[in-house]
């Protein structure tokens, strides 16, 4: 009986080990978060589900935009005072390591590459933590590590930070060079508009319709700056 009791304790101990072991931070040339400026756990479950229920923010779309959406969650955010920052996932594939699976939901016939959210630094109990604001892949607010767990379908994925200010990756032979992100610039802010608008900007197919759903993107992009002009009250 003792025998089994422990070959039950180190089986668990092994499946924890490799569940911990499902994403890794790449500390090379990674943001550092200042953790001297929080919020706390309560406004940062409000901002989770102001975005959440914000019909801006097309969130059910598995084609996601996710550079987009994330982009302009920070504009807001950072209009509105609120710290915060990028945090990217890359299957290995992407960065060129081992081949892993990155999904919004395991298992799932759409994966990704990578993906992209915001983070919010929060204090609960003493301890700072980082929340991720993803509705796309979460039901609830959840630290940016199990964020990054529940994405992980298979395989070893992995996360970096970058200031909030970052649109894009640079890449080289179509893989991700890891903490070489790229300054919002008045182009980006053209782009994340018309991802908003459930149009992928980068495609021939999205060019297209860029050209074709003006008016939409209009539409979009003044209700984009009226939302973010209008700080939510539970903030003030």
């Amino acid at each position: 009986m003792l025998i089994k009791k422990i070959a039950f304790i180190l089986c668990f101990i092994h499946v924890v080990n490799l569940n911990a072991q499902n994403v890794v931070e790449v500390k090379q040339n990674n943001e550092v978060i200042d953790r001297s400026v929080y919020l706390s756990k309560s406004d940062v479950e409000k901002i989770f589900n102001y975005f959440q229920n914000s019909s801006l923010f097309q969130w059910d779309d598995v084609h996601n935009n996710c550079e987009d959406r994330a982009n302009a969650q920070a504009l807001m955010l950072e209009n509105w005072g609120v710290p915060c920052y990028k945090i990217w996932i890359y299957n290995g594939n992407k960065i060129d390591k081992d081949k892993s699976v990155l999904c919004a939901s395991c298992p799932s016939k759409v994966c990704w590459g990578y993906h992209v959210t915001v983070i919010i630094p929060y204090k609960d109990n003493g301890e700072i933590y980082y929340a991720a604001i993803d509705p796309a892949t979460m039901s609830q607010l959840g630290t940016h590590i199990s964020w990054a767990q529940d994405m992980t379908c298979s395989g070893t994925n992995y996360y970096q930070y970058s200031d909030a200010n970052m649109y894009i990756f640079e890449t080289k032979n179509k893989k991700a060079i890891l903490g070489s992100y790229k300054e919002n610039t008045s182009t980006h802010y053209k782009w994340t508009m018309i991802g908003l608008a459930a149009i992928n900007g980068g495609s021939l197919g999205g060019k297209i319709l860029s050209k074709l759903r003006k008016k939409k993107i209009k539409k979009v992009t003044q209700r984009f700056e009226k939302e973010k002009e209008n700080k939510p009250v539970f903030l003030n």
